[in-house]
């Protein structure tokens, strides 16, 4: 999914669903996450975690793709945000300063 904000912020935002623990990111999805990173382009992934007793939502930087790909989220402290409680209740303000701020310059 691309996005953008005012003042042509813009990226992308890869968007999984794992009923657990582990998230499948295919090869070439991790590849272009991490190409897109390294030339400093706003890219992330957005997990979202169904098990029946919550329904929360995780966002990781693209250059943890890999990291992603091989431990999944549990335990993960290089994870940039993590909200509870299903669409209704996430903090989506706090999900747009995340897909806004640029992590390398802090613009």
């Amino acid at each position: 999914m691309e996005y953008c904000f005012a003042g042509g912020v813009q990226g992308w935002v890869e968007n999984k669903r794992t009923l657990g623990w582990a998230v499948t990111i295919r090869p070439e999805q991790v590849g272009w996450l991490l190409r897109r990173a390294r030339m400093g382009g706003r890219c992330f992934i957005a997990v979202r975690r169904m098990n029946g007793k919550s329904d929360e939502l995780y966002m990781v930087h693209g250059r943890d793709a890999e990291r992603l790909q091989d431990n999944g989220l549990k335990g993960a402290n290089w994870i940039l945000g993590v909200w509870s409680g299903g669409p209704a209740r996430w903090d989506w303000g706090q999900v747009e300063r995340l897909l806004v701020y640029n992590l390398k310059t802090g613009v």
